[in-house]
């Protein structure tokens, strides 16, 4: 998640009129969500039937994961699409020409270098600008991720498949309150975000269409690959 912070939209409904009111929570001092959403994305991916390996689990040198993380993240915000229409201090994700590049910012090659050196030929990345929260009407609370994923080749220095617009949404049923997501050290922020990645984004249909493979057959064509996926969240 390059942006630490949560975007609340609520559309107020006034006698003659429509007023927007939008805000941002910047919650980097709470949360660092980088870790968790990168076991989770692990996670899904295995029960899809991939092998992977979470990155940090790989890649034991801070240095090279703090460089890579920091440039991903300034290359990232280089390429925002634009500004959202209705929150002007929020930026867009990049559009799918940026995903469809393979990465040169500084850090990438240290990185890359290091996976293939690990036997790793496959990186895996769940790429997201920021969260949002919305009242959505009748006390309903939806929370949103954008949410850009790819697997990049190392070893053929390209990217070989990328979604741009997908996203992880789930909602909660609160009287309209956005606070009640950040009660707890933000439990039901994150248990949104979560959910929503695991049933909106990265379900089995989901990952056994674009890869080409067969639910009931997937652990014996991927089981035994010689290649691996590692994957980040950032």
């Amino acid at each position: 998640m390059v942006n630490k912070k949560v975007n609340y939209h609520e559309l107020l409904y006034r006698v003659l009129w429509l007023e927007t009111n939008t805000t941002s929570l910047d919650i980097s001092g709470l949360w660092n969500p980088d870790v968790e959403l990168t076991v989770t994305v692990n996670d899904e991916l295995l029960n899809g039937g991939i092998n992977a390996y979470e990155l940090f689990s790989i890649v034991n040198d801070k240095d090279i994961l703090e460089s890579y993380k920091h440039g991903l993240a300034n290359d990232y915000a280089q390429h925002y699409s634009g500004i959202h229409p209705k929150m002007p201090h929020v930026n867009l994700p990049p559009k799918a020409d940026y995903l469809a590049e393979y990465p040169t910012y500084d850090g990438f090659e240290e990185l890359s270098s290091k996976l293939v050196d690990s036997g790793v030929n496959y990186l895996f990345e769940y790429l997201a600008p920021d969260v949002y929260g919305k009242a959505a009407g009748l006390g309903l609370v939806i929370v949103k991720m954008p949410s850009q994923l790819r697997v990049i080749d190392l070893l053929n220095k390209k990217v070989i498949w990328f979604d741009p617009d997908a996203n992880a949404i789930e909602g909660f049923q609160l009287g309209g309150d956005f606070h009640a997501l950040e009660v707890n050290n933000l439990a039901l922020l994150k248990q949104g975000i979560i959910n929503g990645m695991k049933t909106r984004v990265l379900t089995r249909q989901y990952l056994a269409n674009e890869f080409e493979v067969e639910i009931d057959d997937v652990y014996q064509k991927q089981g035994k690959a010689d290649n691996v996926l590692s994957e980040l969240a950032e």
